[in-house]
């Protein structure tokens, strides 16, 4: 493997599953990198509670239906399904945050009408606009413990928001395997893609969170986006590097970035 390749010799752990890290983790590989994927984090669907079945059997009635991530819209599917409802019956407008959920929602069938370049929530609402207007019923397909910044600044806006649970993340089993990596020293450099996945990652350590902590300090440490990044951060474990994208360019480029001093 020829040195000049700009990961030759670098461990990089991914800790989102398998079928999220495949595509980043190749052209990692192609880079010279030694890529290890160590899911710390699973998804529990709650399409079947009360809650989003009604407002799956009642997709009709939304004008806008927001989407944060792909697998919101993953778990929407499925609450469609069991209402015995398709993608066909959503007729409202549909906005997504960045590429990976709108591309979900097009595999879908469901037509975007709003892609926001803003990672976060804040971006979404700024990109509906005027689609949010007084009185618009909104559905917010969300994860369970998503942050409040959507849902009050439409109500500030005057619509009536329906946030809607469909799946809440738990640990992964890998967890553990992932924080005994990072306290051997076996890898070179973390990255995250969500505030929950630092958490699972800690809690999978076990008693041996502070030789994973010490692990976490010494390699470069990458985030998804600025939220991430803020969690980081909070937690002291500020980031190497930030994705100005939630992308696999955007997480390759980071990474590229972290070992660049």
């Amino acid at each position: 493997m020829p040195s000049s390749w700009p990961l030759d010799g670098r461990t990089i752990l991914l800790t989102r599953p398998e079928e999220e890290s495949a595509a980043l983790a190749a052209r990692l590989r192609s880079l010279g990198a030694r890529v290890e994927i160590e899911p710390v984090l699973a998804f529990e669907s709650l399409a079947s509670t009360g809650e989003a079945l009604a407002a799956a059997r009642n997709v009709a009635r939304y004008e806008v239906l927001m989407f944060t991530s792909a697998n919101g819209v993953r778990f929407f599917l499925e609450a469609l399904g069991l209402a015995g409802r398709v993608p066909a019956d959503v007729t409202g407008k549909i906005g997504a945050v960045g590429p990976g959920t709108a591309k979900a929602l097009g595999e879908a069938g469901l037509a975007v009408g709003v892609v926001a370049a803003d990672s976060r929530a804040e971006g979404l609402v700024e990109a509906l606009g005027a689609e949010v207007s007084p009185g618009a019923r909104v559905l917010w397909a969300r994860a369970e413990s998503a942050r409040d910044v959507l849902p009050r600044k439409l109500r500030e806006a005057g619509a009536t928001i329906d946030e809607v649970r469909l799946y809440r993340t738990v640990a992964s089993p890998l967890a553990a395997r992932a924080a005994a990596a990072l306290a051997r020293a076996e890898v070179d450099a973390v990255v995250f893609a969500s505030p929950s996945a630092l958490r699972h990652l800690l809690d999978g350590a076990g008693a041996g969170r502070r030789a994973t902590e010490e692990g976490l300090r010494r390699v470069r440490r990458v985030a998804i986006g600025s939220v991430t990044a803020a969690a980081l951060l909070s937690a002291g474990f500020p980031p190497a590097a930030v994705a100005s994208s939630p992308t696999d360019e955007g997480l390759e480029s980071a990474i590229l970035r972290s070992f660049a001093d």
